[in-house]
């Protein structure tokens, strides 16, 4: 794994009681994740950290790796309706459910506090 971006994580919101446990870094609401991560650090190809258009507030643009993009439409597309979360240093960033398959292979992080997604972005990077 790249230690570039290695406290990075894709996990599905679990169903299991037993699952393990995460908290919300925003919130601290707790979220049970599936034990198997789908995309981790060594699947993007670039983090960067952008000017949300619509609010000028910043965002972390992240870019999957060419394989990784085909892994995760095909995952987006198998997990439809179910809840993925975004989990960095071992926090959920962000939990959203998957409305429909995602192509692109691009993900985008906003959250409400603008230190919050400069400490997130320091995180994922390193920086």
């Amino acid at each position: 794994m790249s230690p570039r971006f290695r406290s990075f994580a894709l996990r599905l919101v679990s169903t299991n009681p037993k699952a393990q446990r995460f908290s919300s870094w925003e919130s601290g609401e707790i979220f049970p994740l599936s034990s198997r991560i789908l995309l981790s650090g060594r699947h993007l190809r670039e983090v960067r950290l952008l000017p949300d258009v619509r609010t000028g507030r910043p965002l972390i643009h992240l870019a999957l790796r060419a394989g990784a993009k085909r892994r995760f439409a095909l995952m987006t597309r198998r997990h439809k309706g179910r809840i993925l979360a975004i989990v960095v240093g071992g926090k959920v960033v962000l939990a959203a459910p998957i409305y429909a398959q995602i192509t692109s292979g691009i993900l985008r992080i906003r959250l409400q506090k603008t230190q919050h997604i400069r400490r997130v972005y320091a995180l994922i990077t390193g920086r």
